[in-house]
């Protein structure tokens, strides 16, 4: 393109993975049009090689500063070109691979969220350390706590003693890439019990390592209650069947 200007209008009707642009264009000049670039939507997944003359700009460091990748100083032979658009090649084949991997870790996050967001049950993801790093307004009412309480807090926190031990069983499986389904007790933070089967699935590819993991809570501590009833009332009439049959 002659100009810079022509250059934006073919922009915005499509994307070039790589602009080779002069510093020295009539109008808009070149680093004023690598800023522009720089600040479009997809902006980022561009390179930009500046061609510079002698001489301009006064400062190099300017170049970078724009948003430019690399420059080339004229005048500049085909060969040292090659060269130079080879690296470039090389550089962005990195930068579009991390890149999607941040866009697959992102919509990861995005689909926790979903799934903490319309969970009927008590829902949270924990890290690497077993920290919590999201949780659901239904688990924060289990265990009556709001949630800046419970975010980057190591979730043993929110256990009582007697359930130390099953924590570290559970957390020790999730390490070893297992599926953990089983009731477990926590406290909340008036002291009271809190029963609930937990489903917790590891996070991570296989062979990449343990990542976190996402759990799943559903309170039981109603019916936890009820056995205990049932069961108080059950030796209570076994006493008393025991104390007639002593009398007769």
């Amino acid at each position: 393109f002659e100009n810079a200007e022509q250059a934006i209008l073919a922009y915005q009707k499509q994307s070039f993975p790589l602009i080779f642009v002069d510093v020295g264009l009539p109008g808009m000049d070149g680093l004023q049009f690598c800023k522009w670039v720089r600040a479009q939507p997809n902006g980022s997944k561009a390179f930009i090689m500046v061609a510079t003359a002698k001489g301009q700009p006064p400062d190099m460091s300017v170049i970078l500063d724009v948003g430019a990748n690399d420059f080339l100083p004229k005048p500049y032979e085909v060969t040292a070109l090659g060269v130079r658009l080879t690296v470039a090649e090389r550089q962005m084949k990195d930068f579009f691979r991390r890149t999607e991997l941040e866009e697959s870790l992102r919509q990861s996050q995005e689909d926790y969220q979903r799934i903490l967001e319309i969970a009927q049950e008590g829902a949270c993801r924990l890290d690497a350390e077993a920290r919590v790093t999201a949780i659901n307004a239904q688990l924060c009412a289990m265990l009556g706590r709001e949630a800046k309480e419970m975010i980057g807090k190591p979730v043993t926190g929110f256990f009582g003693e007697s359930a130390r031990e099953d924590l570290a069983q559970v957390l020790s499986d999730q390490k070893d890439g297992k599926e953990v389904k089983r009731e477990i007790r926590f406290q909340r933070k008036d002291g009271s019990a809190c029963f609930a089967h937990l489903s917790a699935a590891p996070l991570g590819e296989e062979g990449a390592g343990f990542k976190g993991s996402l759990w799943v809570l559903a309170d039981v501590t109603s019916r936890k209650n009820l056995e205990s009833e049932l069961q108080e009332t059950r030796e209570r009439l076994e006493s008393q069947l025991k104390d007639v049959q002593a009398e007769l």
